[in-house]
């Protein structure tokens, strides 16, 4: 009986938790204290993705350009006219979002030019659409500004 209550009491710690924390993750806003832009772009991966914006440029390039499935993807993502405390991506289904996977890109030791970073992901495999459109969400923190980029990815 006293097993039931324990996890009962888990259960309802772990729900409490994810209605407190999950909404700050997705909606930077006042509560948290962040601002934040977003922006969206399609790209030919085999290309490079480019955003350019009013004095920065973010560049993302995934290797190997034809998006195999369940295998290691090497991200690169460089920051011209942008600093960055942290830089995270995921990638997921525009017509079916199959959960969240993100994953850290790390600062990778430069003294000129771009703000280089880098990280290993992969795409989940779909059983309903082998052709599934991903996307590439990029999230940048730097102090309390966030910036969003999605890119549509094109193979």
């Amino acid at each position: 009986m006293k097993i039931k209550q324990y996890i009962g009491l888990g259960v309802s710690l772990v729900l409490i938790a994810v209605l407190v924390f999950i909404p700050r993750y997705f909606k930077p806003g006042s509560e948290t204290g962040l601002t934040g832009q977003s922006f969206q772009k399609r790209c030919l991966v085999s290309e490079g993705c480019r955003l350019t914006t009013a004095g920065s440029e973010i560049e993302l390039r995934i290797k190997p350009s034809g998006l195999p499935k369940l295998e290691p993807l090497d991200v690169e993502v460089l920051l011209r006219g942008l600093s960055a405390d942290r830089v995270t991506m995921e990638f997921f289904g525009r017509d079916m979002p199959m959960g969240l996977a993100p994953f850290p890109l790390y600062k990778q030791s430069s003294f000129f030019g771009p703000s280089l970073y880098r990280g290993v992901g992969n795409l989940t495999f779909c059983t309903v659409d082998k052709d599934m459109t991903w996307l590439a969400r990029l999230v940048i923190e730097s102090g309390s500004e966030v910036t969003t980029v999605v890119f549509e990815l094109e193979t």
